[in-house]
Order: C-alpha cells, then sequence, then structure tokens
C-alpha cells in the first residue's frame, strides 16, 4: 500500500464526518506524508496503522474534544466546531515502537550519521585520552622508580655512597606519588565511563522504550 491508497481509505472510512471536518483530517494527513518524505512513506503507514483504525481514532479523538468544548459542530455529528484535532499515532497508544516507526528512527540516524558519530568520536577520543594518560603516568612514574633505585645500586657498587642514598631517595619520592597521582585519574576515569554508560541507555531507552507518547 502506498500512501495515495492509504489516503484514499482513509477518506472513505471517514466518509461519515462533515466534509469540512474531513477535508482538515485529509489535509493534515497529506501534510504528514509531506512532511515525512517518499521514502519514509512505509514507515509513516505502519506507525498510522491501518486506515480504518485511524479513522476510528479520528472519530473518537474528535468527540472526546467535543465533549470538553462547548463549540459543538451544528450538524450533531460529535465533531468540535473549532477544526480538527489529530488522534495519537495508534501504534504509540498500545506503548512501545513499531517495526515501522523503528525503521523511520533508522533512517533519520543514517542521515544524521555524520554529526553523531563526530560526537561518539569526540567521546571516545576524550576516553582514551583519558586511558592514555592514565597509563603513560603509570609508567613514567615506574620507569623513573625503577631507574633510580637502579643508579643507586649501581652507585653503591661504584663505591659513590652519597648517590646511591640520594638515587634510593628519589625512588622512595616517585613510588610514593604513584597513588597520589593514579587514584584521583582513575576515580576521574571511572565517573567518566559511567556517565557516558548512562547516556548510552538513556538514548536507547527513548528509543526503543515500551513507553506510550501522547
Amino acid at each position: 500500500m502506498n500512501k495515495y491508497e492509504f489516503l484514499a481509505q482513509l477518506r472513505n472510512a471517514l466518509s461519515s464526518v462533515p466534509q469540512e471536518e474531513r477535508e482538515a483530517a485529509m489535509s493534515y494527513y497529506e501534510e504528514f506524508f509531506s512532511d515525512a518524505g517518499e521514502e519514509n512513506e512505509q514507515a509513516v503507514i505502519a506507525s498510522l496503522g491501518s486506515p480504518e483504525e485511524l479513522a476510528r481514532s479520528i472519530i473518537d479523538e474528535n468527540r472526546k474534544e467535543t465533549a470538553q468544548s462547548p463549540n459543538t459542530s451544528a450538524d450533531g455529528s460529535g465533531f468540535n466546531a473549532d477544526g480538527f484535532t489529530p488522534p495519537p499515532t495508534p501504534a504509540r497508544q498500545n506503548g512501545g515502537w513499531t517495526g515501522g516507526q523503528i525503521a523511520l528512527i533508522v533512517v533519520l540516524l543514517i542521515i544524521s550519521s555524520p554529526i553523531w558519530l563526530g560526537l561518539l568520536g569526540v567521546l571516545f577520543g576524550l576516553i582514551l585520552g583519558v586511558f592514555g594518560a592514565l597509563i603513560g603516568i603509570i609508567v613514567a612514574f615506574g620507569a623513573c622508580a625503577v631507574g633510580f633505585f637502579v643508579a643507586a645500586i649501581a652507585s653503591f657498587i661504584s663505591g659513590v655512597p652519597a648517590f646511591g642514598l640520594f638515587g634510593i631517595g628519589l625512588s622512595l619520592f616517585f613510588v610514593g606519588l604513584f597513588p597520589l597521582a593514579i587514584y584521583p585519574l582513575f576515580k576521574l576515569l571511572v565517573k567518566l565511563t559511567v556517565v557516558c554508560c548512562k547516556g548510552i541507555a538513556s538514548l536507547i531507552r527513548k528509543l526503543t522504550g515500551r513507553k506510550g507518547v501522547a
């Protein structure tokens, strides 16, 4: 079924609705398809449900609006004289997302991929940068501690105990700085990872969540 067949069946299903309100509804959904684009036509049809179901939703929604408004149409049809009120998408009334809606989201993600891929690249680059800094500090401090210790041993062997003691002191200094520098960076890395994971999980829940959207 294409959009023309869908709209024709919807118009037929709305035959009992006054012409003005029917035309308003048809204009709304014609524009709905136009805004989505031809490439998303099937996804829109899947999200709206069958024409008959959509027509029932339109009638029920406008009668509900009429019950809350004094401006009822003069012909007793139960439609609001102020204009057409579109119902929520049937698939979303039941909660969750249909295959068509997911397909539409996938298409939009592909179109916007240069943006979000760039942001993901920056994010992962930042995480890798922190990892790299942490590893670099570990290697540097470890190398300094080991280097000065080896130099101290060599000084003792060569008969220069003063340089040996100085080297041992520097080696212990770097060993002492090791936990002081590593712990804050490790804590920052853990927090950054948790925030990123929560953000990604929240995005996935919004895209595939079961909560209804009004």
